[in-house]
């Protein structure tokens, strides 16, 4: 859903069911700045002009040239507006591409996350014109513009737009509508959070889990209903999400043809995150992870084993920064009285 305000997900409209398609937001992140990097984005154009629609002459191209070589090549030629349709131009730069200036200032991931420091006064502050940002280049706030970024305060999803919309964004817009099923699966566990600083390792997420589980069965009656499908168990999940909708698991069909498969691109810029990068990134982070696991504990259609798979992938990317051993809150914990407003 990449709709707002007055889209799919308007705190103006209320339903019963709601379907996320989520991702591990350190994972996602990482994805996120290297997608709409400018040299990646190029990097792309030879793959799905040669090697997806004409692979016979890719395939002699490779026989007397290296294919990096062939894409680097092509990116020093592809970096001048005059080679580039006006429309492809937009969709790679964003419009009079404000995204080549934007990553300007951070052209590796590492630099992006070196300067990530979660600046609270950035948060009522917004970039939404060319010559702004240009400024904020020009001048070395290059600190200011990424915390903005992470912060969602540069209101403009022409650059690097998947930060703009994350799950903070997303639940905020959608509205108090998604607390009714929260606030059901979480009071069933107000004791067991209580405890919480007198467990150890991950037997409360244990515990949680199983109860959530037990109270997710009695869906018929929870007012709204939250489904997970996350991207790295994308087929598990969706099977998991129509058996709870009532279809048999032998009777799903999963389409197995890759549509739009880049993952053997060559890309030039690549995660260069060192252990500062790693942590300043993963800071930034918390509370949308905090609405990431808000999110899983509330699903119907994920299991125990499910949600600890979760919590491992999340320990992997951030555990030697943030607790992921605490139970989440709910989403009008998380977002705040403001919220309701």
């Amino acid at each position: 859903m990449h709709k707002e305000r007055n889209g799919l997900y308007s705190r103006n409209n209320i339903f019963d069911f709601y379907l996320f398609t989520i991702r591990d937001p350190f994972e996602r992140a990482v994805s996120a700045f290297l997608y709409s990097h400018p040299e990646n984005r190029i990097a792309e154009i030879p793959y799905k002009e040669w090697k997806s629609k004409n692979p016979e002459k890719f395939i002699n191209m490779l026989k007397t040239q290296n294919e990096s070589k062939i894409f680097v090549e092509f990116s020093k030629e592809y970096k001048r507006k005059a080679n580039i349709h006006p429309r492809q131009y937009k969709s790679l730069f964003g419009e009079n591409g404000v995204n080549l200036i934007a990553y300007n200032c951070f052209p590796t991931i590492e630099n992006f996350a070196t300067l990530l420091t979660q600046k609270n006064n950035l948060r009522n502050l917004s970039v939404t014109n060319k010559t702004y940002l240009e400024n904020m280049v020009q001048n070395k706030k290059c600190d200011d513009l990424a915390n903005m970024i992470m912060q969602r305060g540069l209101v403009w999803p022409e650059v690097m737009g998947h930060f703009y919309h994350d799950l903070n964004s997303i639940t905020w817009n959608i509205g108090v509508g998604l607390i009714k099923h929260q606030n059901l699966l979480f009071s069933r566990n107000k004791t067991k959070l209580k405890q919480l600083k007198k467990c150890k390792n991950n037997q409360f997420v244990d515990d949680i889990v199983e109860d959530i589980g037990t109270s997710s069965s009695s869906h018929e009656n929870v007012s709204t209903t939250i489904m997970i499908i996350r991207t790295e168990f994308l087929v598990r999940d969706w099977i998991q999400a129509n058996v709870y909708l009532g279809q048999n698991a032998t009777d799903i069909q999963v389409p197995q043809k890759k549509v739009r498969d880049s993952s053997n691109v060559f890309r030039p810029v690549i995660n260069n995150l060192s252990s500062l990068g790693n942590e300043n990134l993963c800071f930034s982070l918390e509370k949308e992870y905090s609405i990431y696991f808000s999110l899983l504990f509330s699903s119907v259609n994920l299991s125990h084993e499910n949600l600890k798979d979760s919590i491992d992938i999340a320990k992997k990317n951030c555990g030697k920064w943030l607790n992921f051993d605490v139970a989440p809150k709910t989403l009008n914990e998380i977002h705040g009285q403001e919220w309701f407003n």
